[in-house]
């Protein structure tokens, strides 16, 4: 998949922050006190990724997780990144701490062929050199809603960078009643966390949220650092009957520091100097809904996003591989989206959505390579590009018996040959199991770096393209005491980009095939335990004789438990278990690191009814363990926090 070059190229960021809005098809109010077991129970939840229809989450024919605030709540995860490696089909890996780079590989595939959605807008930077995959280090745990996960190709829905699937992280909205509530964690290495949200209404039909939050990652790792503070709003308005209009904005400002990603952390690295990255995301949209009739609603969208960066990388020694030059940047990208669609209820058994939209990205870097010192090569590039897109949806059946799905959209972008991509889906749903399948396509234009990058841009580059194929099974037994889903999956990735040495340039040569399944599982032995587990196998075909890509195990699995120990004490405990993976660095080369176990506990406490207390031990039998070489996990660490709200 796309390897393009290990040059770091980090970034600044200034910005300001503007709202402006999210475009969500149905409100979500804001999570109330609930026991912790009960907030791990399965939610019907309205869901926007991977559709345009309205419906619930057993609507979309295939595997899609939703973690609400609740259940966010009950476990009391350090970070996004936490709560993501308990999702099936999902691997994180990250060098070291916060500081260093996250990367999520859905099924097997690279990590930027997941498009990534912040309230709908997407955020993924084509600027960087991981071929625009999102760093979710930079998302508070306190700002989130929920989180969906949509796996499979979504570009008859979204367009360019759906190769493997959909990640939407949803902020903080206001319930009816107004709330002030503020946290606070500390932790062992000076670690620290803190948030203030406020939400409520502001008069009969409008109601307004915000979140702000800080974070101190610690020194827990050596070089690690991570600074982050974001600001986010919400507000959702019904001037009429007929009318909502849902605005929302986001800004997020990040100090980090950490080893280079290739140079063998703080374990191997001959350059003892980290790398230095800026950052500021800001991210807005806005969206105006008009419900004609019942069966006639007409949504008009806008949204932009903003990344810029600075970063200063002192460069990776030679070892076994060749060493990296140490390196400057400065990136700027801008994305500003227009769409229309007009929603239909066509029939009692027919729903269809038909609509276009607009995107237009512009890319900026400003940076060079010191070869040697004294001289340097400029890396600068400055592209732009839009793309018109044209889109359709239809679902025909009802919630029980048979119902099938199929989007269509054609994309016209500049630069490129116009793509036309398809899904198709079918489901039979009886009681308490359904049966699913689906097809669908996906196509990734190639990054600003790719094709612009002074020293080894393409401008002559293809779009990579992929196919999916899913079939599984959802089965509920003894009401829902116990839910099962078991899912088999297939997907082909074309022409992926890749960097020839050889002609020191960007290339599309290589083809990929990911074939496994996953397993997940949610049960409540008593109205006091809840349990969910996971289990995910891939296999991963690669065309090129003795390829094997880095940092995908073939195994990962997890059981996560929360107990109601009584009305007032909640304990909670998640362990999670990672196969062996196949990594490289400059010091050593290619290698495989062991797998691991990890097991993280938490207590709360809820005191009185508005004040909550907790301890959480992240790696609490302190396991030993590398995500990638040199880059050591993080070892048994304490925390301590207070919740508060009026």
């Amino acid at each position: 998949m796309t390897r393009h070059p290990k040059r770091p190229a980090r970034a600044r960021a200034l910005g300001t922050f503007a709202a402006c809005a999210t475009l969500f098809h149905v409100p979500v109010s804001g999570a109330a006190e609930t026991g912790a077991a009960d907030s791990m129970r399965s939610m019907e939840t309205m869901v926007v990724t991977g559709t345009r229809l309205e419906g619930p989450v057993t609507a979309i024919p295939g595997h899609v997780t939703v973690i609400d605030r609740a259940q966010l709540e009950a476990r009391q995860a350090r970070s996004v990144i936490d709560v993501l490696r308990s999702v099936a089909g999902l691997q994180v890996t990250q060098y070291g701490g916060r500081g260093g780079i996250s990367s999520v590989y859905l099924r097997g595939a690279e990590a930027n062929f997941t498009l990534v959605f912040i309230d709908g807008v997407q955020v993924n930077d084509p600027n960087n050199t991981r071929g625009g995959s999102f760093d979710f280090a930079s998302i508070n745990l306190a700002e989130v809603e929920r989180i969906e996960v949509v796996r499979g190709a979504q570009s008859s829905v979204y367009g360019s960078d759906a190769l493997a699937g959909t990640i939407n992280i949803v902020t903080r909205a206001a319930g009816a009643d107004r709330r002030l509530e503020a946290d606070a964690e500390v932790g062992e290495d000076e670690y620290r966390r803190g948030a203030l949200h406020a939400g409520g209404s502001l008069g009969p039909a409008t109601q307004l949220a915000v979140t702000a939050t800080a974070t101190d990652d610690g020194d827990g790792i050596d070089g690690n650092a991570f600074d982050n503070r974001t600001l986010s709003a919400r507000l959702v308005s019904r001037p009429g009957a007929k009318l909502r209009l849902t605005a929302s904005g986001r800004l997020a400002d990040a100090d980090a520091e950490a080893f280079p990603e290739d140079s063998g952390g703080p374990e191997l690295a001959v350059l003892r100097a980290v790398d230095r990255r800026e950052q500021t995301q800001l991210s807005t949209a806005a969206q105006l809904r008009y419900a004609h009739s019942h069966r006639a609603t007409v949504n008009l969208e806008a949204g932009f996003a903003r990344h810029e960066e600075d970063s200063v990388s002192p460069g990776i020694a030679p070892g076994v591989r060749d060493g990296v030059p140490a390196s400057t940047s400065r990136s700027d990208l801008e994305r500003t989206t227009l769409g229309a669609n007009l929603a239909l209820a066509a029939t009692p058994l027919a729903d269809v959505v038909l609509g276009l939209d607009f995107e237009k990205e512009r890319g900026d870097l400003q940076g060079s390579l010191e070869l040697f010192p004294g001289f340097e090569l400029p890396t600068d590039f400055e592209l732009e590009r839009e793309i018109l897109g044209v889109f359709g949806e239809l679902r025909l059946g009802r919630d029980q018996g048979p119902s099938l799905s199929a989007s269509l959209r054609h994309d016209d972008p500049d630069g490129h040959e116009a793509e036309t991509t398809g899904r198709l889906g079918a489901q039979y749903t009886m009681s308490s199991t359904r049966l699913f399948a689906s097809w669908s396509e996906g196509y990734k234009l190639p990054s600003f770096f790719a094709l612009g990058h002074a020293l080894v841009g393409n401008p002559d580059l293809r779009p990579e393209t992929s196919t999916t194929w899913e079939v599984g099974v959802t089965r509920s037994f003894g009401g829902d005491h116990l839910d099962l889903t078991l899912v088999g999956f297939r997907s082909e990735y074309e022409d992926l980009i890749d960097f020839d040495p050889a002609l020191f340039t960007n290339v599309n040569r290589n083809q990929v095939d990911t074939t496994g399944f996953e397993l997940a599982g949610s049960a409540r032995p008593s109205d006091a335990v809840a349990l969910q587990a996971h289990l995910s196998y891939v296999d991963i075909d690669v065309d090129d004789a003795g390829a094997t890509l880095r940092q995908r195990p073939d195994w990962r699995g997890g059981i996560s438990a929360v107990w109601d120990v009584t009305s007032t004490v909640a304990l909670a405990a998640e362990w999670l278990y990672v196969g062996e993976v196949y990594d490289s660095a400059v010091p050593t080369g290619g290698r495989t690191l062991d797998g691991y176990h990890r097991v993280d506990l938490e207590v709360s406490w809820h005191a009185v009814p508005r004040l909550r207390l907790w301890l959480a031990v992240d790696n609490v039998l302190d396991e030993n363990y590398e995500e990638a070489i040199g880059f050591p996990g993080l070892g048994l660490r304490g925390r301590v926090g207070v919740r508060y709200h009026l």
